[in-house]
């Protein structure tokens, strides 16, 4: 017997209903040139807006553009939060080694806590900050005026109100989780010193906070950003100095055979606990397939078990999450994997992963999944494109290209190169 049964076969879709699946892939557009065509297009197009348009962060940048000092010693660093640990270790590899390739060795990682305390030139360091959406002032008094900020969220906008509401429901969290209450009283703190009829950016980070508002001493600096979507929004809430920097990677693609088969068939890294993730993943074990959703796997750990799997799933925390995880899902492609994420809201992003990754709505996850792994010649040649394609993937999302093109916008005299 078939796992999964056939292609032709229908199977039951994570919200209930009966889901058929088309396996036709988009056409095979160079991801390469389009990273490079967007990316490209962005940052001409913020980078005029703040440059002509005044703002504390604009000021910032034109510093950084009229100096011919070019930094030579960086620090990437993490604003101290319960996962910072995990932050560093994910998001910083890439920046390092990126860094690295365009010719600098002195780069840290290391909790900002620590850098300020700890390490004598700190301060004199071009800081490149991980998670942006946490800076308040308490911060901004202490870090470099000359901070990037990296925003890995994903950013929506809202009303003065709806951001208060959110915070009092994290300062009355009845998790017991300690943290979520800190961010909730900052929350709060920076979203009544707004205007009542302010649109207000945010990050939605939960699947209870809708909307976790965003300090206003954030609009202070440069930032970078892995999201076009991200982008236009900073941009209608009157942020100008809005740099597109996509996700990157340091490694080099792994091509599997046609012939691999491991001993999972389906794998999700990250929220074990997400019902909508276990949901998809339920369905498709009650069809008798091997599958799987894990976590806290890092380093050797995760590469060896995603080694073993077949398809990676990317599946958004809830509802309002409609941004691809890029993170989750290079990693992945790190590995060579076949890899299904749920359609999300940035077009653009994913028209340049799209001949690498299959989309499908949430409703079709369970049984597109099925059918790329079924024992047919459409399924197999589908995969085997996904699989070619991924590499291109890896290709295409090098870290010194990106990085290089990113900080040339701001360092012109500095010879960074990217594409």
């Amino acid at each position: 017997m078939l796992k999964g049964l056939v292609v032709s076969l229908v199977i039951l879709a994570a919200g209930g209903e009966a889901q058929q699946c088309d396996l036709a892939l988009s056409s095979d557009v160079d991801a390469d040139i389009l990273v490079r065509t967007n990316q490209g297009t962005y940052l001409q197009s913020f980078r005029n807006d703040c440059l002509i348009r005044g703002s504390v962060a604009g000021d910032i940048v034109r510093l950084l553009r009229g100096s011919k000092k070019c930094p030579v010693a960086w620090a990437i660093t993490c604003l101290d939060h319960f996962n910072c640990k995990d932050i560093l270790s994910d998001a910083s590899t890439s920046l390092k080694v990126g860094l690295a390739s365009l010719g600098f060795q002195d780069v840290i990682t290391v909790r900002a806590s620590e850098c300020l305390h700890a390490v004598p030139d700190c301060t004199s360091r071009q800081h490149l900050v991980l998670n942006a959406n946490l800076i308040n002032a308490s911060w901004a008094n202490v870090l470099p005026r000359t901070a990037i900020l990296v925003n890995l969220e994903q950013l929506i906008s809202g009303s003065r109100l709806s951001a208060i509401t959110a915070a009092r429901i994290a300062m009355s969290d009845l998790r017991g989780s300690e943290p979520v209450v800190a961010a909730g009283k900052v929350a709060k703190q920076a979203a009544v010193r707004l205007p009542s009829m302010a649109k207000v950016l945010g990050v939605t980070v939960d699947d209870y906070r809708g909307f976790v508002t965003l300090d206003p001493v954030s609009a202070n600096y440069p930032w970078f950003e892995y999201s076009y979507k991200n982008a236009d929004l900073a941009r209608e809430a009157g942020r100008n100095c809005v740099f597109v920097k996509p996700v990157g990677v340091s490694s080099r693609p792994v091509k599997r055979t046609r012939t691999f088969q491991g001993d999972v068939d389906f794998v999700h890294i990250g929220g074990i606990s997400v019902i909508r993730r276990a949901r998809v993943l339920a369905v498709l074990e009650n069809a008798g397939w091997r599958a799987a959703v894990v976590e806290g796997c890092f380093h050797q750990i995760r590469d060896k078990l995603l080694g073993r799997a077949n398809v990676g799933f990317n599946i958004h925390r809830h509802k309002r999450r409609r941004i691809a995880e890029v993170a989750r899902l290079l990693t992945y492609a790190a590995h060579g994997m076949v890899i299904v994420s749920e359609r999300g809201g940035d077009t653009l992003l994913e028209s340049e992963l799209q001949t690498a990754v299959f989309f499908a709505s949430y409703s079709q996850l369970s049984s597109c999944a099925a059918s790329l792994l079924q024992p047919t010649s459409h399924a197999l040649n589908s995969t085997e494109r996904l699989k070619t394609n991924v590499a291109r993937l890896i290709q295409a999302r090098q870290e010194s290209q990106l990085l290089g093109t990113s900080l040339a916008t701001l360092f012109p005299y500095c010879g960074f190169h990217g594409f």
